[in-house]
């Protein structure tokens, strides 16, 4: 099944892009995203997932239901833009003036919808439950999670406001970073938290 799921992946790597580059036009800035998780749950709910809107106040939460008994896994992205100015030259690029995707958010959601898309293709032979998290505000302090925390109780356990529970449950979030110790192409992973950060600053 793995190979076959890699195989799916490729044959939508331009849709992702596609998806992506999207969003990467119509940036929208923290606590003021209002179109973008319109069309997270759009996509989501077209693969017909359970489907969480305005979680915490503008997240959403989809939940696939694999076809065997197991644990449930969460896969976490952000989709909240910086106030930044874009300058690059490609056909794509940000039509909202003095917003854009500096952060790679763009990249995170696309992703992230499309592995929900690949997933439910074979969820009959899924072992457990996978919950897709789709966070807003990410980029201030305390940000999009302050209140989405006060909707979900941490204890061991994610536990959500609403019908929706994932016991013993392991999260996975994602970011891209340019850490030179990381070849392209790498995955890294940690058995706990890894802090946002920069390897390099340029004045």
């Amino acid at each position: 099944m793995q190979d076959k799921i890699f195989e799916r992946f490729e044959a939508l790597y331009p849709d992702m892009v596609e998806f992506r580059r999207d969003l990467h036009m119509y940036p929208e800035l923290s606590f003021h995203e209002v179109d973008t998780p319109k069309k997270v749950a759009t996509f989501l709910k077209a693969l017909g997932l359970e489907v969480q809107t305005e979680v915490g106040e503008r997240g959403i939460v989809a939940t696939l239901h694999g076809g065997k008994p197991g644990k449930t896994v969460a896969l976490r992205a952000d989709f909240d833009a910086l106030p930044i100015h874009e300058e690059n030259e490609v056909p794509y690029r940000s039509k909202v003036d003095g917003v854009m995707h500096a952060c790679g958010h763009d990249v995170h959601t696309s992703g992230l919808l499309h592995v929900a898309k690949v997933l439910s293709e074979f969820r009959k032979e899924l072992t457990g439950n996978v919950v897709f998290i789709h966070q807003f505000a990410e980029e201030l302090v305390p940000g999009g999670p302050n209140s989405w925390w006060r909707t979900a109780a941490w204890k061991g356990s994610m536990q959500y406001s609403g019908p929706m529970s994932i016991p013993r449950s392991r999260s996975v979030g994602s970011a891209t970073a340019p850490v030179r110790r990381w070849r392209t192409g790498t995955i890294s992973k940690s058995p706990s938290m890894v802090p946002a950060g920069t390897p390099e600053c340029r004045t």
